[in-house]
């Protein structure tokens, strides 16, 4: 029977797999804020949250629905035709913080209600958390 070769990789992976879980979990019972292994992580991304954020707001609704519609009229009419158009998820990224910070300086604060529930037109500065959800 031939030897197996070794092609320079550790014997034991699950003994390395084990150690890099059980210093992951060390560093999250630190209670370290930000404790990312990767530097670049550390310093873009929070781990914190500000819950009195609004998410689902009239600003949402509107570009999300602005832009599922767009997309799916683009994606249609293209569908049978040999030159096709599309738009990138980074359009839409880019288009909708102008467009959802211009909504946010145009839109009055008045409050509208649908269906036993209110809702305010312009509840604040657009933030990141009507963003992502975007």
């Amino acid at each position: 029977m031939a030897e197996k070769q070794d092609f320079g990789y550790e014997k034991d992976v699950y003994a390395q797999e084990k150690a890099y879980a059980t210093e992951t979990l060390e560093l999250s019972e630190e209670g370290d804020a930000e404790n990312s292994k990767i530097e670049a992580v550390r310093l873009v991304v929070p781990l914190t949250d500000d819950p009195t954020l609004p998410v689902v707001t009239f600003r949402f609704w509107v570009l999300s629905l602005f832009f599922s519609i767009i997309g799916s009229v683009i994606y249609q009419f293209y569908f049978y035709r040999v030159a096709t158009g599309t738009f990138s998820i980074y359009f839409v990224n880019l288009a909708s913080y102008a467009l959802g910070t211009s909504m946010a300086k145009i839109l009055p604060t008045s409050k509208i209600t649908i269906g036993g529930y209110s809702m305010s037109l312009n509840p604040g500065p657009f933030n990141i958390k009507e963003h992502a959800l975007i």
